[in-house]
C-alpha cells in the first residue's frame, strides 16, 4: 500500500523534514521517514535539517523507495541524490520539496509554496545537488577546489592542461540545475553553508560561484585567449541565463536595495519550471515582505490568470509600466493577453532593455504612476497615452555585405528619406526637418539612437586621412556630434566600394560600421507616421498599426487596432524626438542625484502634447 500523508497545520506553519536512514551499501533500498516541524518556532528548539536543492528530471521513468515503510515513487534523478547524500552509519535529515510536501493536493502546495523562504532561511546547510559526473567534469572541479587565485590561474595560456577542464566546465555550467526557476531563491535565501555536489566530488558553492563570475566576465570582454575558451562551446541562450542569474544574485545581495517583483521577474525569465505558474510562485521569496504578502502563490488559478496578476503587482509596486516592454518577445502562451509577459519563455537577449534604456532606476515620482484598469474578467488593461499617429510608411533595415547590396542599401534609404522630410515638414515645417537630417536624423533612427563609438576625421571630402573611432565622452562636453558626422557615411561608403587601392583603413572602417549596423538592424523597418513621427521598431510592424506613448512607460508602443476598438500590443519603438539616445542614458550616471528616465521622457511628450496639440486618450490592450 502507497504512503499516505497527514494533513499539516498552516497555523502552525507546520512543514515536514525527512531522515534519510544509512546503509552499508550505495545498491542497499533507499528508506526514509517523515516527520513533522513547526518552521517558525523558537530556534533553540527547532530540528536541524539539510534543505536539498537540485532538478527533478524526467518525470518518467519512476524509481521506488520506502517512506514511513510504505512504498513511494521518485524521480530517477532523486534517487541518484539519495544515494550520493546517504552515510554509512548514521541518518540524515533534509527537506526535500518532491517528499515533505503533498505533491497532489493542491491547498498544502499552495501553503507550503508560501512557506520556502523561511524552509530556505533556516535550513542548518544547503545541498546543491547538480547531477552525476564524469571524468572532464571531475578534472574541473579538482581544477576549481585548487584554485588559489583565480584571476591569474585564468589568465595561464596552457592550452593541454585546459582542454579537459575547459570540456569540464561546459559540462558542469551546462548541468539544468542552472536554468531552474527554484534554485534560485533556494541559493540567494540561505544564510547557511552551501555545498554543492556532482557525482561523488563536493565543494563550497562559493568556489562554483567565483569561477562562474569569472568566466562571464572573460566571456564578456574577451580578454584573454585561454579564458575566453572555457565557454566557447556554451550555447547562447545558456550564456545569457547565467549571466542573469549571477546579475540577479549580485542585485539581491545588496541589501541597501528592495528587491522588486519586477526586477525579479525580468532577471529570471523563462528559467525552467515543470509547473509554468511556478515562474512567479518559485520567486516570491525573493520579495519584500511588503509584496510578498500582497501576492500570494494559488494554484487553483490558471497560467494566464497567475501571469496577468504579476504584471498588475509588478506596475504597482514598480510605480511603471517598463515590464510591457518584454511583452512581445518570445511568446509560447496561446492564450495569454498582448500586455502580459510569457515568463515561461526565455528571452534570448536584453534587446527590449537595448532599444528602451530600461534600467529601473528608483525612486519613480508617484505622480508619474498612470491610471491603470485591468479587467481580470476579459484580461484587458486600459491604459492612457498620447498618440504618436498611424504608420503609413515602412521600410525593412537588412544591413549590406556585398557592393551591390551597399548600392541597393543606399538607394532605399535615399527613397526613406525624401519621405520622411515631406512627413516631418507637416509636423516642423520643412526648414526643420530638412536640419534634422543634415544632423544625422536618419542614421540616429536607424540605429535606435545607439553611438557605441564616435567617429572623428570624416570632415574631408576625400579618403586621404584615417577615421579614428573612440568610446562617447559624457563628461567631455567638446566631443564632436557623432550622428552629425555619421550622416557623411554615405560619401565614404561609395569611395570606399569604387576605390581601385587594396583595402584602405577607411574602407575597413566602413566595413565595421556596416558590421555595427548589422548587429543592431537585425530583423528592424524604419517607419513614419501621419502625424510626422520617425521610429525604429520590428520589421513584423505592419501599415495601419498606431504609434503611441503609453503613461508610465519609458519606450513608445506599436499596437495594432481590433475590430471592437481595443488594441493588440506588437512592438516597441524607438522614436526620433521622443526617445533618449545613449548620449542622454550615459549623462543620467553622471547627475546627483539620479534622474530616472521615466521622468525624462514624459518630460518630453509633455512638451510635444503642449506644442503639437497631440491626441491624449485611453488604449484598451487586449
Amino acid at each position: 500500500m502507497s504512503y499516505k500523508y497527514s494533513p499539516l497545520n498552516s497555523a502552525a506553519h507546520q512543514v515536514r523534514v525527512l531522515k534519510l536512514e544509512p546503509a552499508q551499501t550505495e545498491r542497499a533500498d533507499i528508506r526514509c521517514t517523515l516527520k513533522t516541524i513547526s518552521i517558525l518556532r523558537n530556534t533553540r528548539s527547532r530540528e536541524r535539517y539539510e534543505a536539498l536543492s537540485y532538478t527533478w528530471g524526467p518525470p518518467e521513468p519512476k524509481t521506488k523507495i520506502w517512506l514511513n515503510g510504505s512504498p513511494f515513487e521518485i524521480t530517477e534523478n532523486l534517487e541518484l541524490a539519495f544515494r550520493r547524500l546517504r552515510q554509512g552509519s548514521t541518518p540524515r535529515t533534509l527537506w526535500i520539496d518532491a517528499i515533505c510536501i503533498d505533491q497532489s493536493n493542491i491547498q498544502e502546495r499552495t501553503q507550503q509554496v508560501n512557506l520556502m523562504r523561511h524552509v530556505y532561511a533556516n535550513a542548518h546547510r544547503v545541498l546543491v545537488w547538480l547531477g552525476e559526473s564524469d571524468r572532464d567534469i571531475n578534472k574541473a572541479i579538482r581544477f576549481i577546489a585548487d584554485l588559489k587565485f583565480l584571476p591569474e590561474t585564468l589568465e595561464e595560456d596552457t592550452p593541454a592542461f585546459y582542454a579537459p577542464v575547459s570540456r569540464g566546465l561546459v559540462k558542469l555550467f551546462s548541468k539544468p540545475w542552472w536554468f531552474r526557476i527554484w534554485v534560485v531563491q533556494e541559493v540567494i535565501l540561505t544564510q547557511a553553508e552551501i555545498l554543492a555536489g556532482c557525482g561523488r566530488c563536493w565543494l563550497p558553492f562559493s568556489k562554483l560561484v567565483e569561477v562562474l563570475r569569472e568566466i562571464i566576465l572573460v566571456k564578456q570582454v574577451d580578454s584573454g585567449p585561454s579564458g575566453s575558451e572555457f565557454l566557447k562551446d556554451l550555447p547562447h541562450d545558456k550564456s545569457m541565463s547565467l549571466i542573469r542569474f549571477m546579475d540577479f544574485t549580485m542585485l539581491c545581495q545588496d541589501s541597501s536595495k528592495p528587491v522588486y517583483l519586477e526586477d525579479v521577474l525580468w532577471y529570471t525569465r523563462g528559467r525552467g519550471a515543470t509547473d509554468p505558474r511556478d515562474q512567479v510562485f518559485g520567486l516570491l521569496g525573493l520579495v519584500s515582505d511588503e509584496e510578498h504578502g500582497a501576492f500570494l502563490p494559488d494554484y487553483e488559478k490558471s497560467v494566464e490568470k497567475v501571469y496577468q496578476d504579476a504584471m498588475v503587482r509588478a506596475f504597482q509596486s514598480s510605480k511603471n509600466l517598463c515590464l510591457l516592454i518584454s511583452a512581445p518577445t518570445m511568446r509560447t502562451l496561446k492564450l495569454l493577453p498582448s500586455w502580459c509577459v510569457d515568463f515561461s519563455a526565455a528571452s534570448l537577449g536584453i534587446s527590449e532593455r537595448q532599444i528602451s534604456r530600461v534600467n529601473f532606476d528608483r525612486p519613480i515620482i508617484d505622480d508619474a504612476f498612470p491610471d491603470v484598469v485591468h479587467d481580470a474578467q476579459k484580461g484587458t488593461l486600459t491604459v492612457p497615452g498620447t498618440l504618436l499617429g498611424r504608420i503609413t510608411r515602412s521600410e525593412n533595415c537588412t544591413a549590406p555585405h556585398t557592393s551591390e547590396e551597399v548600392i541597393e542599401f543606399l538607394q532605399d534609404m535615399l527613397s526613406f528619406e525624401r519621405d520622411a522630410i515631406i512627413a516631418l515638414s507637416l509636423r516642423l515645417g520643412m526648414p526643420k526637418a530638412a536640419e534634422t537630417f543634415e544632423k544625422g536624423g536618419l542614421w540616429k533612427t536607424t540605429l535606435a539612437g545607439l553611438p557605441f563609438f564616435e567617429a572623428e576625421g570624416l570632415e574631408g571630402e576625400s579618403c586621404g586621412q584615417k577615421p579614428t573611432t573612440r568610446r562617447c565622452d559624457p563628461s567631455n562636453p567638446s566631443n564632436p556630434d557623432f550622428f552629425s558626422d555619421f550622416a557623411l557615411f554615405e560619401d565614404w561608403v561609395l569611395q570606399s566600394i569604387f576605390a581601385d587601392e587594396p583595402a584602405t583603413p577607411e574602407s575597413l572602417w566602413v566595413t565595421s560600421m556596416l558590421g555595427l549596423m548589422g548587429y543592431v538592424m537585425n530583423d528592424k523597418a524604419l517607419l513614419l507616421t501621419d502625424f510626422g513621427f520617425m521610429a525604429n521598431a520590428d520589421r513584423h510592424v505592419e501599415l495601419g498599426d498606431v504609434l503611441c506613448f503609453l503613461d508610465g512607460c519609458t519606450s513608445p508602443a506599436v499596437l495594432r487596432p481590433e475590430a471592437d476598438g481595443s488594441f493588440r500590443l506588437v512592438a516597441f519603438a524607438w522614436v526620433y524626438d521622443v526617445s533618449p539616445d545613449e548620449k542622454d542614458t550615459t549623462e543620467l550616471a553622471f547627475v546627483e542625484p539620479p534622474v530616472n528616465q521615466l521622468v525624462q521622457v514624459q518630460a518630453k511628450i509633455g512638451e510635444l502634447v503642449r506644442g503639437e496639440r497631440l491626441e491624449q486618450r485611453s488604449f484598451c490592450l487586449r
